[in-house]
């Protein structure tokens, strides 16, 4: 967030660097051939994680006069951070929030009614910290069965996860294993494998299995087994302050 921030720089600190040569000014400046400026933009735009960070911006609307010195028997004043300087390469998602204040006292709210507080507050709430985890969710599917000298074998069982949209959560890893199984013999793969996993959870599976033998032509039973599917998800959390 900023608050009447010159992301174009200032035409007071152009004047003002005529008098004093403190560099911070000439590097604040408005003029065309403000160096620092322009590569500081370009740094920005060229950083690979630049189009994942939110700008949201508040200008001034009142022109600032001076507290001490001349100025303030003169009753100059000016404004010192224009709005199109304000607001250059903010969220086009979030409108620019107007302070009724000057550039001394916009981040100076007397209360919580005050927009320099409100527009925090609304933008902290709407884009609240974001903690990476890692959490892990099963899905089972029962009922595989394979009867004397049988096999149940499936080279792509698609086998999916829910995922909440909400929480950006993804699929970054999965395993797969027969669970509760009873009577199985030539497993294999052992244990199943995962072959692939869909962007949208859905994980892809080879399992294979054969039931009992037959034991003097007389069959004894039947194998059955569940397939377990764990899934490392991968999400984000908002980060929520504590209310005490």
């Amino acid at each position: 967030m900023s608050y009447g921030t010159p992301h174009e720089g200032s035409p007071i600190a152009r004047i003002a660097s005529i008098y004093d040569k403190d560099p911070l000014l000439s590097d604040l400046s408005d003029a065309s051939s403000n160096a620092f400026l322009t590569q500081l933009e370009s740094n920005w735009r060229g950083h690979d994680s630049a189009n994942g960070i939110h700008r949201f911006c508040a200008f001034e609307s009142e022109d600032t006069t001076p507290e001490n010195g001349f100025g303030r028997y003169l009753k100059t004043h000016a404004r010192v951070v224009g709005y199109f300087s304000a607001t250059y390469g903010c969220d086009v998602t979030t409108p620019p929030q107007e302070i009724h204040a000057d550039h001394l006292h916009m981040v100076r709210p007397l209360d919580r009614t005050s927009s320099a507080y409100d527009f925090f507050y609304r933008v902290y709430r709407d884009n609240p910290i974001l903690e990476d985890q890692v959490v892990t969710r099963d899905n089972v599917i029962a009922g595989l069965e394979a009867g004397c000298d049988r096999s149940n074998t499936d080279s792509d069982l698609q086998v999916p996860i829910a995922l909440d949209s909400a929480m950006h959560e993804k699929v970054i890893a999965a395993a797969a294993s027969l669970v509760d199984t009873v009577d199985l013999r030539d497993v294999s793969p052992n244990p199943p494998i995962v072959t692939t996993i869909d962007p949208d959870g859905v994980a892809h599976v080879h399992y294979g299995f054969s039931g009992p033998a037959k034991k003097l032509f007389v069959c004894l039973g039947t194998a059955r087994a569940s397939l377990k599917v764990q899934f490392s998800i991968d999400r984000q959390v908002p980060v929520r302050e504590s209310k005490n």
